[in-house]
C-alpha cells in the first residue's frame, strides 16, 4: 500500500513538473507577443524624452503600461537608452 502511495506521489510530481515547464514556455511566448504588439518607435522616443527630463521612473512605468512586461524587464528596456 505504501509503495502505491509513493508511486502515485512521484507520478503526480512528474506531471506537475511537466505542466510547469509548459506554462513557462507559454509565458515566454506571450511576453514576446506583447513586446511585438506595441509601436516600438513611438515608445522609444517617449522613453528617450522622459530620460532627458530626468524621469527614469516614469519611463519605466510608461513601458510597463504600454507593454505589460514586468518591472525588471521594463527597467532593463529603459536602461538600454541611458548614456
Amino acid at each position: 500500500m505504501a509503495i502505491l502511495i509513493v508511486f502515485f506521489g512521484v507520478s503526480i510530481l512528474n506531471k506537475l513538473n511537466t505542466i510547469e515547464q509548459q506554462l513557462t514556455g507559454t509565458k515566454k511566448i506571450t511576453l514576446e507577443k506583447k513586446q511585438n504588439e506595441f509601436d516600438d518607435s513611438l515608445l522609444r522616443e517617449e522613453v528617450r524624452q522622459l530620460l532627458l527630463e530626468g524621469k527614469k521612473i516614469k519611463a519605466v512605468k510608461r513601458v510597463r503600461e504600454r507593454t505589460g512586461i514586468s518591472l525588471v524587464e521594463a527597467k532593463q528596456y529603459v536602461d538600454q537608452f541611458e548614456l
